[in-house]
């Protein structure tokens, strides 16, 4: 197949909670081919002998969090209206996903680039023990050198210090009970992973490092 001229190149914003935050980033590939074919979209497909839609993933979201701010960026062969483009791929995505915007973006191959993530954990009760052990956590995470964490599996364990990609830790309290507002940098060498940070407050609270639930609220993107 001849390589197909890109036309117009939009960005996608859409919600991933509920069950849907359990879903593998290879499971939203798969979700969001289907969908912009069901959606009627003039995609752009990929090379070879199994073509595809060109679709760029910005960041792959870990799985068991829920993010508000998720985007998907897509490459078309015909300019379509943004207003119809969210209408179809509402109707397509509905009820796994929920689409709130679309941007049109530079029609180039590149893609952007996520340089910073705000997640917020929570699920601890709103007290004021926990709420001080929290933010006693937070102070020695923000003071230390080097928090290293080891990742991969048993066999093949790598440790990784994520403390240079932490910015703020911030513990708030409120009706919805005690929370932890994150800001994390990514870098091309990495970034630190929600579970990890979770499972650090986790851990200093004497809780099981699942005992809590993490959402994305914030993502800058740059090219």
């Amino acid at each position: 197949m001849p390589e197909q001229p890109l036309t117009q190149k939009v960005s996608v914003r859409f919600r991933k909670e509920g069950p849907a935050r359990f879903h593998s980033h290879h499971d939203m590939i798969r979700f969001w081919e289907r969908a912009v074919r069901r959606a009627d979209l003039p995609v752009r497909l990929t090379e070879g002998f199994n073509p595809r839609p060109r679709l760029v993933f910005p960041h792959a979201l870990g799985v068991g969090v829920a993010s508000a701010v998720e985007e998907v960026e897509i490459e078309l062969v015909r300019a379509v209206p943004p207003s119809a483009i969210r209408e179809r791929l509402a109707a397509a995505a509905a009820p796994t996903l929920a689409v709130d915007a679309v941007t049109v973006l530079p029609p180039v191959r590149a893609g952007r680039r996520l340089i910073r993530s705000q997640y917020r954990f929570t699920g601890w009760p709103d007290t004021p023990d926990t709420v001080s052990r929290l933010k006693h956590a937070a102070a020695e995470a923000l003071s230390a050198k080097t928090l290293p964490m080891e990742r991969g599996p048993a066999d093949k364990r790598v440790t990784v210090d994520i403390r240079p990609f932490i910015e703020a830790l911030v513990v708030e309290s409120g009706d919805g009970g005690a929370s932890v507002l994150a800001s994390v940098r990514h870098e091309a060498s990495g970034a630190a992973r929600p579970d990890e940070i979770g499972g650090w407050f986790a851990e200093r609270l004497g809780l099981d490092r699942r005992e809590w639930d993490c959402r994305k609220v914030a993502a800058d993107l740059e090219r």
